[in-house]
């Protein structure tokens, strides 16, 4: 696809509790909140395959003890022996029942989950950046962490 690129932006706001995002070809992110999970699912189509497609800055409050999980397409279309994607939710309903874990451990038990549904053969890249509960008030001075991603995957925040 020349002339297209996978692009997503997003800023966590410690001051205000709020992630704000532009997605335009990831898959959506997945909160889970209170228990319950929901995809956060505005956004767009791979960048500069449509031209006149709008792309659309969305944003969610978090509260306290929330889980927000960004992923690449690598791990929802990893393939099992059947040619099966993992899928968003698989993604979703790990992410549900271990939302009381560390950011680090669902990274890595999700990972392993995917490595052995497809066998270790990813047929894409596989990234997920490391998120964080969200927590009490952040006090004066907070500031925003910008996090940005491209199709050689996304980084982690500075201090996280």
């Amino acid at each position: 696809m020349t002339g297209s690129s996978f692009w997503s932006c997003c800023v966590l706001d410690s001051g205000t509790r709020s992630f704000r995002y532009c997605n335009a070809g990831h898959p959506y992110p997945i909160l889970v909140s209170s228990g319950a999970v929901r995809t956060l699912d505005q956004g767009g189509r791979v960048l500069g395959v449509f031209p006149a497609w709008v792309y659309q800055e969305s944003s969610v409050d978090l509260n306290s003890g929330d889980r927000l999980l960004l992923f690449t397409d690598g791990i929802t279309e990893a393939e099992g022996p059947e040619g099966e994607e993992f899928g968003t939710e698989k993604v979703a309903a790990f992410a549900k029942a271990h939302a009381a874990n560390s950011a680090a451990k669902i990274n890595q038990h999700l990972l392993a989950q995917v490595m052995e549904f497809c066998g270790a053969q990813f047929q894409d890249d596989a990234t997920l950046p490391r998120e964080q509960r969200v927590s009490g008030l952040a006090g004066p001075g907070s500031r925003s962490t910008r996090l940005r991603s491209n199709q050689c995957g996304m980084r982690e925040p500075p201090g996280v």
